[in-house]
This record gives C-alpha cells, sequence and structure tokens, in this order.
C-alpha cells in the first residue's frame, strides 16, 4: 500500500538520501554514502544493503516506519566522469552530443537547456571548455 504523504521535498542527510513519488512509494540508494562512493563493486550483496537502507529509512521517518517495504531493488552503474566533473558537448561518432554527468538531479535542468542550444545552434559555449568529452583523450 502507498505511504501517506511523508516528505515534500528530497531528504539529504549524512547517511541516507530518500524521496517521496507521486504514488506514495520512496526511493532511495542502498549505498549509505552515494554521493562520494567511488567503489567499483558492490561491498555486501544487494539484498543486505536494501536491509541496511529499510533500517536507515526506517530510523529517519519513524512515523512510517512499521509500513516500510522493499518493493523493488535495483543494481545499477552510476554515471561518474573519471575525474568527477560533468561531460557536455559534441564527440565521436559524428551527431552524438554527451551530456554524463553525477549530479543528474541538480544539473539535469540546466545541461538540458546547454545541450539543446548547442543542438540547434551549433554554437558550442567556451566556458564549457573544462567539461567537453575531448579532455578524455
Amino acid at each position: 500500500t502507498p505511504l501517506p504523504p511523508t516528505l515534500r521535498h528530497i531528504l539529504a542527510t549524512p547517511g541516507q538520501e530518500v524521496r517521496q513519488l507521486a504514488d506514495g512509494s520512496l526511493l532511495a540508494p542502498a549505498s549509505a554514502h552515494h554521493q562520494s562512493d567511488t567503489a567499483e563493486a558492490l561491498a555486501e550483496p544487494p539484498e543486505v544493503m536494501a536491509g541496511a537502507t529499510l533500517a536507515r529509512l526506517a530510523a529517519l521517518l519513524p512515523s512510517v516506519a512499521g509500513d516500510l517495504r522493499i518493493a523493488r531493488l535495483l543494481v545499477a552503474e552510476r554515471p561518474v566522469p573519471g575525474d568527477g566533473l560533468p561531460v557536455l558537448g559534441s564527440c565521436a561518432p559524428h551527431g552524438l552530443y554527451a551530456a554524463v554527468m553525477h549530479s543528474g538531479a541538480t544539473l539535469g535542468a540546466l545541461a538540458g537547456e546547454i545541450a539543446a542550444d548547442e543542438i540547434l545552434t551549433g554554437v558550442a559555449r567556451s566556458d564549457l571548455a573544462p567539461f567537453r568529452p575531448g579532455r578524455f583523450g
């Protein structure tokens, strides 16, 4: 069953991030420190990580702790460029425009505007030189 409205924003604490979706479900990363997590592999099996996430969420949201259940567990690769900075710009093959970054939730709208402008006008913004794909060779 969906949770009652509990969060009206993204809750970001040192140990957990979570947001509530329109259907009442919660979306939370299983890596407690995923913003600074640079691991190349999972430290524990996904089910163990999910259980720990559920415990952290219960501590953060005691009013709904008894109603928390894991509905779905996804394992995904996070797009974090090698130097940690966003990648924006045209690259090979011809016609491909890359917009890759870890902070998509905060930079996604701006990156989309920039990409659309550069793609439609064909004019590259000089202030984005440090973020171009070519910096990787």
